[in-house]
């Protein structure tokens, strides 16, 4: 077998290949470590008997099993990192696909016939994932030219008395051939299968990029990503009228501080309420009482009209009042939950204590120059803090 066609190299481009589907739902940092993974094993297996390999790389060979944990650990904080400990749809294609990479570390040669076979069936496993994302006519045909390549791989790299000697085009004809066979009987299983009400397995859909005018933080460019979409949010019932429409402002994420670029919750946002609440918010007149169910939305805040300071009757009763005045959970919502509240929206709240007005008034050094040049000409007209 010539050393390019060995497995050793072309299960990692088989791989890759298998990922580009799902590239755009992964983040950055876990692409770039596959890539990295990949690039190295070829690298590796390829230069492993020659003689000029480079440096690093023989240095990398030599101390190959320091260089597996370091990934193996690399990957578990990248993995972290971008999903924290929240199941979702996407964490769990991230955990699969970097379960699929670190598994093809473990191949120790060629004629590897435990570890061979499970990739390429990992590798089939990942094609049923794709159409979780997209069942468009170019993913089909994607993934049916992927089906056979990784079962000419199967036949191929696992030379048997009948096919030690085969061509490859005589394993192509056949790769096909098991592929036709399979035709009908997915076709009745299609036609006369039972329909399932809902996915075999169930995990809720959580996307980096927010729904419409929900985020926990704002950048330029940001409202360009926002998916619109018809999903309900919430439904609210009021026990009385309707209020005025300037009365329907519902209060979400407070963002207070910024790097120059974007704008983000406080870090100590999330944090009950250290006042009273009396010394906090001073509330005129008569509170607009309703009853909300909130739809599942992997995030911990809950709506509530400007100004609730609590809730009740809720199924869900791990929540607080955190310290800018907003109604938040203490692990993010997966399940459909109500809950009843009561809101002002005629009040004042009470002065900032320093602390505030130092972290609200913070700004980086150097950033956005011109912004800064508009705010010291008002201050150079005599302008007040409340005419600005």
């Amino acid at each position: 077998m010539h050393r390019l066609f060995s497995p050793c190299i072309i299960l990692p481009l088989s791989i890759l290949f298998s990922l580009l589907p799902l590239a755009k739902f992964l983040p950055l940092s876990l692409l770039g470590f596959y890539l990295w993974v990949l690039l190295w094993f070829g690298l590796k297996n390829y230069f492993q008997f020659r003689a000029n390999i480079p440096l690093w790389l023989r240095v990398s060979i030599r101390y190959q099993w320091g260089v597996k944990i370091l990934l193996l650990a690399s990957n578990l904080l990248i993995l972290l990192e971008a999903y924290g400990f929240h199941f979702s749809q996407n964490a769990a294609i991230g955990l699969l696909v970097s379960m699929l990479v670190m598994k093809l570390l473990e191949i120790k040669h060629d004629a590897d016939q435990r570890n061979i076979p499970l990739l390429i069936f990992l590798q089939v496993f990942l094609l049923a994932v794709i159409f979780l994302k997209s069942q468009s006519i170019f993913i089909f045909v994607y993934n049916l030219v992927l089906l056979f390549l990784l079962l000419f791989q199967l036949i191929y790299f696992l030379p048997t008395a009948n096919n030690t000697k085969r061509q490859i085009g005589g394993i192509a004809r056949f790769s096909i051939k098991i592929m036709a066979v399979s035709l009908p009987l997915a076709l009745i299983l299609f036609l006369f299968f039972p329909r399932i009400s809902g996915p075999l397995w169930h995990l809720p859909k959580m996307d980096s990029n927010a729904q419409t005018g929900l985020s926990d933080a704002m950048y330029p460019g940001s409202v360009n990503q926002l998916n619109d979409s018809d999903e309900i949010v919430f439904r609210i019932t009021f026990q009385n009228n309707i209020p005025p429409r300037d009365a329907l402002y519902w209060r979400g994420p407070v963002l207070v501080t910024t790097d120059g670029f974007s704008w983000r919750q406080d870090k100590d946002a999330n944090k009950p309420l250290n006042k009273a609440v009396k010394k906090v918010l001073r509330a005129r007149g008569a509170p607009i009482a309703y009853q909300i169910s909130l739809q599942p939305q992997h995030q911990k805040w809950l709506f509530t009209l400007e100004m609730a300071t609590g809730i009740s009757h809720s199924s869900y009763q791990a929540v607080y009042l955190n310290r800018q005045m907003q109604i938040v959970a203490r692990r993010p919502i997966d399940q459909v939950i109500q809950y009843q509240a009561e809101s002002w929206t005629d009040y004042t709240l009470g002065a900032l204590d320093k602390a505030e007005i130092t972290q609200a008034l913070r700004y980086p050094e150097g950033s956005n120059p011109r912004t800064r040049a508009l705010g010291e000409t008002w201050r150079e007209q005599g302008l007040r803090a409340t005419q600005i």
